[in-house]
């Protein structure tokens, strides 16, 4: 079951020509790696049966969605998986739309009238929206399991680091 859909790229993750990109195919093919990435396999597992089920409980729709709460005294806002997986999917459509493969090797489109663009400034700036918010989630899930210790039993924290538009 996904949990974005085309129709959710807008505005600063509005993806380009759109209508020669495949952006449901990058959806199917990214977004189960990105969920099972930042949430664990054994919890995504868990969150994709929860989301699944005829009446979905709070917990799932809070992790997909979003939810304010208190780590350390300090009320939080953590933004959901949907937003993070947004950004994940974006990142790699981005990626792979730079080029292409052809019979002679991979290829550089050149069109009239403009520059070659370099999407690091986008795509950096995207993944640094999730890993920033990947921090937020391990807060709020240890936030959560603090007060109720099963709430998400099979979460795993997995850093995703920060990248920057030097590659350094």
């Amino acid at each position: 079951m996904s949990i974005i859909s085309t129709s959710d790229f807008i505005n600063s993750l509005t993806i380009p020509t759109p209508d020669e990109v495949n952006l449901q195919g990058f959806i199917d093919e990214y977004e189960s790696k990105g969920l099972k990435e930042i949430l664990g396999y054994s919890l995504n597992k868990d969150f994709q049966a929860g989301l699944s089920e005829s009446s979905v409980p709070q917990k799932w729709i809070d992790l997909r969605d979003g939810v304010e709460f208190v780590y350390n005294s300090e009320t939080k806002y953590f933004a959901g998986a949907k937003e993070m997986i947004l950004r994940y999917v974006y990142f790699f459509v981005l990626r792979n739309i730079q080029s292409y493969v052809t019979d002679s090797g991979v290829k550089v489109a050149q069109t009239e009238n403009s520059t070659f663009g370099n999407s690091a400034n986008k795509q950096a700036p995207a993944w640094n929206y999730m890993s920033n918010e990947n921090i937020l989630l391990n807060e709020f899930i240890t936030a959560t399991n603090t007060d109720t210790a099963d709430t998400y039993e099979n979460y795993t924290f997995n850093d995703m680091g920060k990248i920057n538009v030097l590659g350094i």
